[in-house]
């Protein structure tokens, strides 16, 4: 067998590792961190790792993709090497093949559902499936046909036992380390979720013109109370929304206003320019571009001001004085009360309180927790 084919195989194979490493540090990242700030990877609303990142598409078996990953290129470099000294190569060469045709299947579901359902593409996941194809095609050349003869399926005591070894420990290994991030067992999801279908429906009036991200009919409402300078609220902003992108077209995230800040709200605390930023953002949404806004004011919280705020207005090419105006003017003021009102009657002491379907939902950082409690929604509907 040509050695020119045992170093496609073995450099394709590594540079698979290292593209399972970037995607399972991202991954372990993105989990930890949230969105604060796109990543590497995400370039524009299409081309986004992030989500990728987020979705429960990212875990199989309680392992990362990208650690999956990382074992099968493992496992392609012993199998690469084996060829050098193996006394039956075509066989072995077999048992790539077969392993490769199931990593181009994966990856075709893989790019089904981030193309398909999330509506993204990953970079890094489509250096992958890159890689995988074209595994596949070097393992042809070994073999010299696409599909193995019957007759060489012999010896599999061997790759079988290697990638046993492989995939249980390492899998093992690589679950213990998620299950670390994740914070959370499936046990503790099953009872939470059990719980939160207990509890209380609060009777909650959204205010006309509230905000909303997702599908304005969706069938799911999740309900929000923020406060701009609230560290939690960041945190749900950048963690707690990307976990729904797998749901945007069953749910309706409806952002309301609930500036901890006693210039506005009579049960204000200490968050000075909380009001002034709630009036901003009404005034983003006359705009058209609340999302983007609200984010711009998350990712700049430590530093809000007056001047602050405008200078983000600015920046979206929206004229300094009429934004100003706005901020100022009483209807924007009574904008803001109303959601502070909503909030009251629900007894809302604290941001972030989030709402599913009219239950208070705690466990919003926990991305499976908010899975769990979303799929059997969906289920009972």
């Amino acid at each position: 067998m040509s050695k020119k084919i045992v170093w496609g195989l073995l450099l394709l194979s590594f540079v698979g590792i290292v593209l399972g490493v970037i995607s399972t540090q991202h991954f372990m990242h993105i989990q930890k961190a949230g969105l604060d700030s796109p990543s590497f990877c995400t370039l524009s609303a299409f081309i986004d790792c992030d989500v990728v990142a987020l979705s429960r598409y990212a875990v199989f078996l309680g392992v990362p993709t990208g650690g999956w990953g990382i074992l099968f290129y493992t496992w392609s470099v012993v199998m690469s090497l084996s060829l050098l000294w193996a006394t039956d190569k075509t066989s072995l060469a077999a048992k790539g093949l077969f392993a490769s045709w199931l990593a181009v299947a994966y990856s075709a579901l893989m790019a089904y559902l981030s193309l398909g359902v999330l509506h993204v593409l990953c970079l890094v996941c489509a250096g992958i499936y890159l890689v995988n194809v074209l595994l596949l095609i070097v393992w042809r050349g070994a073999t010299g046909r696409w599909i193995p003869d019957a007759s060489l399926w012999r010896q599999m005591a061997y790759p079988l036992g290697v990638a046993v070894a492989l995939f249980g420990v390492g899998g093992l290994t690589m679950h213990q380390a998620y299950a670390r991030v994740s914070g959370v067992s499936s046990e503790d999801v099953a009872t939470v979720t059990n719980l939160f279908f207990r509890s209380s429906q609060y009777d909650l009036t959204i205010p006309e013109g509230a905000p909303v991200w997702g599908n304005p009919d969706g069938k799911i409402t999740i309900v929000e109370f923020s406060d701009f300078q609230c560290p939690y609220c960041k945190e749900a902003a950048f963690h707690f929304k990307p976990f729904l992108q797998e749901f945007k077209d069953d749910v309706r995230l409806i952002f309301l206003q609930f500036p901890l800040d006693a210039s506005c709200n009579p049960g204000g605390g200490m968050h000075t320019q909380a009001c002034t930023a709630a009036k901003a953002a009404v005034c983003a949404q006359a705009k058209g571009d609340f999302w983007n806004f609200h984010d711009d004011l998350f990712r700049n919280q430590k530093d809000l001001n007056p001047e602050k705020i405008l200078q983000l207005a600015v920046a979206r090419g929206w004229p300094e004085a009429e934004f100003k105006a706005c901020i100022d003017s009483p209807d924007t003021l009574k904008r803001v009360q109303e959601d502070i009102v909503a909030g009251h009657k629900v007894h809302v002491d604290s941001t972030p309180t989030v709402l599913v379907n009219n239950r208070r939902f705690k466990y919003w950082r926990f991305p499976e927790v908010v899975r769990s409690v979303l799929k059997k929604i969906k289920k009972e509907d």
